[in-house]
């Protein structure tokens, strides 16, 4: 009996450190906290024992760049049943508190007798029993360049710099969409010809003054120009540039020099 015992608590130290590895991955793409302020950190939680209360929403980024929130909720210990902690991943603008009993939650931690929490900053803190399990936010840390983004799975974030200019959005010429992480970007986002797609052009996080040397053409388009040719040579139709400048098609865009 005492054999089945430790196998036992072997399973359940196992499962716990995989969730808790899958988290610190899913989480490393917050980018905003908010906690409950009903119940104060630091300490234990120990009402409504045996209830189910909301403890706080993670905004993070997902697949496609959209963002969503994991919602955070306690089983409070009792002296009949132990502790459990699940989250729920719902849509940014839903309500945490509307989903507190559904089934779909899914379980993070069991069996603990305490359970306190901290946030601050770029790091969000369990306290539980005797031990503590940290998560950090890179997204929150304002040393970190960049931007994290989250695949919701236990694979590596998909970092997405933001210090130089990056293409935040791109399709071929069937305007088949490449990339699209626009939604990400700090500041404005420029528009460049760089396929032969007639509805849209790619795209950069930043902003330059189209027209000018080094920057990309301005765009005229097909249906002003009345050119259906290929979009990719010097003196595009398609593009202008300012005072003696030509739109050149320098790797694949039309700029001007």
């Amino acid at each position: 009996m005492h054999a089945v015992k430790v196998v036992l608590i072997g399973m359940l130290f196992i499962a716990n450190s995989l969730a808790q590895e899958s988290l610190s991955v899913r989480w490393q793409s917050v980018w905003q906290v908010r906690t409950n302020p009903t119940f104060p950190m630091e300490e234990n939680i120990k009402n409504p024992a045996g209830g189910n209360v909301f403890i706080a929403e993670l905004f993070l980024y997902g697949p496609n760049f959209k963002s969503s929130k994991d919602c955070l909720y306690l089983q409070v210990p009792s002296g009949r049943e132990m502790g459990s902690l699940f989250y729920l991943n719902i849509e940014s603008e839903q309500d945490c508190q509307k989903f507190l009993l559904s089934e779909q939650r899914e379980k993070i931690k069991k069996g603990f007798f305490n359970f306190g929490f901290k946030f601050k900053k770029n790091q969000f803190t369990f306290y539980i029993d005797l031990a503590k399990e940290e998560f950090y936010f890179p997204n929150l840390d304002q040393k970190f360049e960049g931007v994290k983004i989250s695949t919701l799975e236990s694979s590596k974030p998909l970092v997405v710099k933001n210090k130089e200019p990056q293409v935040c959005f791109d399709v071929d010429d069937e305007c088949e969409v490449l990339t699209s992480t626009c939604d990400l970007c700090q500041q404005a986002i420029t528009p460049v010809i760089a396929s032969n797609c007639p509805q849209t052009t790619r795209k950069y996080c930043g902003a330059f003054l189209c027209g000018t040397s080094g920057a990309p053409a301005c765009i005229r388009g097909r249906v002003a120009s009345g050119y259906i040719g290929p979009y990719c040579i010097n003196d595009s139709p398609l593009a202008y540039c300012q005072d003696e400048l030509r739109v050149i098609c320098i790797n694949g865009e039309l700029v001007c020099r």
